[in-house]
């Protein structure tokens, strides 16, 4: 069982690369006679606070705080892992069956402690009960849900589950 062992070969790989592809295997590998529950916590807008170069360079002449530069190019990063994800599960015909659920646990880290984030107008941040600490965006994609809609109310993930089991 390779879920239980650590990868050592993998030091020096940026996160989001391993975990991307590692999700790609399972599931180009998937029986899809059988549900799957894939969960991907991505730490890519967390410390430390590094990403490959190509993802920085894509900022060069457009930022020019170190710090927020390497942010956009860590969120860029994961991006690029989910559309990594998203891709196989097409690719697989799993799409159409698919919850694809996307959300940050928490807002940007309190100003002196943090990588770049801003999360002005609100106040306070991470390790905070401020709305900058607590408030964060998410979303929900899934083809068998029908239309588009948007919510700007007051939601918890745990209010997800009547969405989910509804389903």
């Amino acid at each position: 069982n390779t879920t239980s062992k650590v990868v050592w070969t993998a030091n020096g790989t940026y996160s989001s690369y391993l975990y991307a592809n590692r999700a790609k295997q399972v599931i180009d590998e998937h029986d899809q006679s059988q549900p799957l529950f894939m969960y991907i916590p991505m730490q890519s807008v967390h410390n430390p606070n590094e990403v490959p170069d190509k993802y920085k360079q894509m900022y060069d002449g457009i930022i020019q705080d170190d710090q927020r530069k390497t942010l956009l190019a860590m969120v860029t990063a994961m991006d690029d892992a989910a559309e990594v994800v998203v891709s196989a599960l097409k690719d697989t015909g799993m799409w159409e069956n698919t919850i694809f659920i996307f959300f940050s646990d928490n807002g940007g880290p309190l100003e002196g402690i943090g990588n770049g984030q801003v999360n002005y107008p609100l106040r306070g941040g991470k390790y905070s009960y401020w709305e900058g600490g607590i408030r964060s965006v998410s979303f929900l994609h899934s083809p068998m849900l029908p239309g588009m809609k948007v919510n700007h109310e007051l939601l918890h993930v745990t209010d997800w589950l009547p969405t989910l089991t509804h389903i």
